[in-house]
């Protein structure tokens, strides 16, 4: 099975299809969790640590809604994180099939579990 990547370039709940949620930075003055279509993470914190919540909470949901698709956009941008300080954060979605992950935070997930000798999802192994 071939992965699915986001799609490299802005998303709006307008390029939805049935049974997808976007996840993408909670607005300010928004808050986080699931509102519609648009499940928001919030970002604006000053390390990551602080950011963990928010995914492992997203996640959760994500390992219940296996009917949904939940495509992530690049997290945290706007705040100053890199997506080598978000990816990893993302771990565990890499073995639930119903997210949909940005190809950057995906080859870092990858590259750190081939690295620690950790296993790769079937269509992913070496």
């Amino acid at each position: 099975m071939a992965l699915r990547y986001t799609p490299d370039r802005p998303l709006s709940a307008a390029d939805l299809g049935p049974d997808e949620i976007l996840v993408t930075d909670a607005a300010p003055g928004r808050d986080p969790g699931l509102d519609g279509d648009v499940y928001a993470v919030c970002t604006d914190y000053p390390c990551v640590a602080d950011i963990r919540p928010g995914t492992d909470a997203f996640l959760e949901l994500a390992s219940e809604w296996d009917q949904t698709t939940f495509i992530v956009t690049r997290l945290g941008v706007r705040h100053g994180f890199s997506d080598a300080d978000i990816a990893p954060l993302f771990d565990r979605a890499l073995d639930l099939y119903n997210v949909v992950l940005p190809e950057a935070y995906v080859s870092i997930v990858v590259a750190t579990r081939i690295r620690e000798g950790r296993r790769l999802p079937g269509g992913l192994q070496e």
